[in-house]
Parts: C-alpha cells; structure tokens; sequence
C-alpha cells in the first residue's frame, strides 16, 4: 500500500482494490451495560472501571471507523498523494485504536 500511494495514477479506489480492500470490525461490549442494569453496586470498582474503558475505545474504534469510511467515499477517485497519505493515517490510527481495545479486553480477562 506504502508503494502505490506514491503512484500518480492510481486512485484510492485502485490502491483498495490492490488490497482486496478492508474490513471493519464489529464490535459488541454489553458488558458494562449489563452489570450496570443488573446491580452494579456489588461490582468492585476495578471491574466497572475497566468496562467502561472498554466500552469508550469501543465507541471510539467505531467513531473512527466511520470517520475512514466517509472519507474514502469522498476522495474514492483522488489520485493525490495527500489523500492516499490521509488514507494511510486513518487506516493506522484505526488499527492503533482496535489494538489499545484487544489490550484493554487482554487486561480485564486476567483479572
């Protein structure tokens, strides 16, 4: 992906395709909100603590997810170097923010 977004003649939908594209992942954390609904006052404040923290960076790898989406509708044709640069920083931050959640999830099974 690096070496086709420093090619002028391909578009972002070029460089997608050159990738078979991308998937977003779905994401479902009811946990927070089921111990919230179902006495949440015998739950330690560690274990509400860290779902919540899972549930923000869920929300946040979904609000970022969206963010990416719209922006590749917007510029599928581009063929500018700052649009696949955007593209590749949106795609990292995404997966930046999907990581800090599977460590988020790690942490909490151990506990």
């Amino acid at each position: 992906m690096y070496k086709l977004k420093k090619r002028n003649n391909y578009s972002l939908r070029d460089v997608l395709e050159h990738v078979e594209g991308f998937q977003l992942s779905e994401l479902r954390n009811t946990g927070l909100r089921f111990f919230v609904a179902n006495k949440a006052e015998l739950i330690d404040f560690e274990t509400i603590s860290q779902l919540s923290s899972m549930d923000h960076l869920s929300e946040f790898v979904v609000y970022k997810g969206k963010i990416l989406v719209d922006f590749i509708y917007q510029k599928m044709e581009s063929k500018d170097f700052k649009d696949k640069n955007t593209l590749v920083i949106q795609l990292e931050e995404l997966v930046e923010s999907e990581e800090a959640l599977l460590d988020a999830i790690n942490d909490y099974l151990k506990l």
